[in-house]
Parts: C-alpha cells; sequence; structure tokens
C-alpha cells in the first residue's frame, strides 16, 4: 500500500501491515496539519494492478455527530485539535493553510474553552537543578504525527561523560552540539498526555537534576506564560480538551 499526502508518501508493505479480525490493515501517519488534507492510498497486487481511493481525516470525522457521547466528545475534540494546531504551524512553519494552499483547512467543532486545571500537570524538580554544571534547561513539544516531549539541556562546559533515564530505563541523551543535549520522549499517546515521567540527567558522574515532567506540563507552562502567542494558546488549550476526551473515551 502506497499513501500520498499532497506529494508525501508513505509505503507499507503487506507483511509489515497488521491484522484485525482476518483483515490486513494498512496504517498511514497523518500529521496534524495535514487532517484535512485528501489521503490517497494505492494497494498494488499481483501483475501491476493498482486499486485507488481518496481519503482524508476530515471527511471520515464528517461521518459522525457530536451527541454527548464518549465517541462523539472525542471526535470533536479531534477536529478542534487540528483546527487550532493549524494556525501555531503556520505560525512556527509558515505553512498556508486554505483554498489552493499549501494545506487544506481542518474545521473546528465549537469554540475552546478555557481551562481551570491545568496547573495540575506543573512539572516538578525532585532534585534541584545543579548550576554548577548546568548553564540553562528548557522542555517542549513537538506536535507532528505523534506528540513529543523534548527537554535541552545546556551545560556550561563540554563533558566526558553524559548519561539519562526515564522512569528508571537508561534513555538516550542526543548531542546537539558541544554542550548541548536532548533528551526525547516520542510517540506519547492521546490519553497519556498527562502522564509524568520522571527523567533523570547525569554529567561526569554528577546528577544535574531529576524531574517530573508530563506533555501537559509543558501546556501549563504555556498558559502561564506571558511571552506566549495567542495561536500557541489556542493549540495547546486544544490538545488539552483533547486529552480530556481521549481519557474519557480510553482511561489509562
Amino acid at each position: 500500500m502506497e499513501f500520498d499526502i499532497k506529494g508525501e508518501k508513505q509505503r507499507v508493505d503487506y507483511d509489515a501491515a497488521a491484522t484485525l479480525s482476518g483483515y490486513r490493515v494498512f496504517t498511514c501517519a497523518v500529521r496534524a496539519h495535514q487532517m484535512a488534507d485528501p489521503i490517497t492510498a494505492t494497494f498494488h497486487y499481483g501483475d501491476g494492478q493498482t486499486v485507488t481511493k481518496v481519503w482524508s481525516i476530515r471527511q471520515y470525522l464528517a461521518k459522525f455527530s457530536n451527541d454527548g457521547s464518549s465517541t462523539g466528545n472525542l471526535v470533536a475534540a479531534t477536529m478542534n485539535y487540528g483546527h487550532y494546531v493549524q494556525p501555531y504551524m503556520n505560525e512556527v512553519h509558515h505553512w498556508t493553510f486554505g483554498e489552493n494552499q499549501e494545506h487544506e483547512v481542518m474545521p473546528g467543532a465549537s469554540e475552546i474553552s478555557a481551562l481551570d486545571n491545568a496547573s495540575d500537570f506543573a512539572h516538578k524538580w525532585i532534585q534541584p537543578r545543579d548550576y554548577t554544571i548546568m548553564q540553562s534547561a528548557q522542555y517542549f513539544l513537538t506536535l507532528n504525527a505523534s506528540t513529543t516531549l523534548n527537554i535541552q539541556v545546556q551545560l556550561k562546559d563540554a563533558p566526558t561523560s553524559v548519561s539519562a533515564s526515564v522512569d528508571g530505563n537508561s534513555w538516550n541523551a542526543e548531542k546537539i552540539d558541544n554542550n548541548t543535549y536532548m533528551i526525547a520522549i516520542p510517540n506519547i499517546a492521546s490519553n497519556n498526555l498527562g502522564k509524568p515521567y520522571r527523567v533523570l540527567l547525569t554529567v561526569d558522574g554528577n546528577v544535574v537534576f531529576e524531574l517530573n515532567v508530563s506533555a501537559l506540563s509543558y501546556v501549563n507552562t504555556v498558559l502561564h506564560s506571558d511571552r506566549a502567542s495567542s495561536t500557541e494558546r489556542l493549540a495547546l488549550t486544544a490538545l488539552y480538551h483533547y486529552y480530556q476526551a481521549a481519557i474519557a473515551y480510553k482511561p489509562n
């Protein structure tokens, strides 16, 4: 199966497809900003034979009505997430949306309501930061085909050794430059956005910090920041509502 989203191609071989109730399931990763874009799926079989269908996430979600059920609420929250994340992606990456533009516009299901409990997910320093070793630390989310929580640390000097762990498991600390390292926690499911991860960084045998942080910790930080743009606030508020709907639909 070959998927094509406005020139971005993905291929899934037959033996790599999942099986569900006796059927082969070919999965295409769709980024948040592509939710309204047409997805051309071409199945290759036999001697050069093909079958082609065109769908979009927008068309699929339009089949459901928001009837107040957990499914209806999840569909509405998904539509809102796609709708509000598009202006934010445009702000960050300068992509364009709308008729005859780079990506199609995802309609929203409703206006976004304000949050009153985002602070419940504030990050917590279990062991304070050691500023004799560390220059600075920041964290942020990557909102692509999946949600990734990134923690970036700048050290004062180039280290001899750097190691990290997440929830007690050894983790990669990617070297960005001589003094900067990134710890990335990828593929966070929507119903796990509030799950705290215990992140520990060790440099030359010394613990630099130990931190409890979740994807929603970043949402809380942004919503309490004077520097955040209105489009970022709306996108992350929509992400939080998406999490709430996902929890109601499929609890941890």
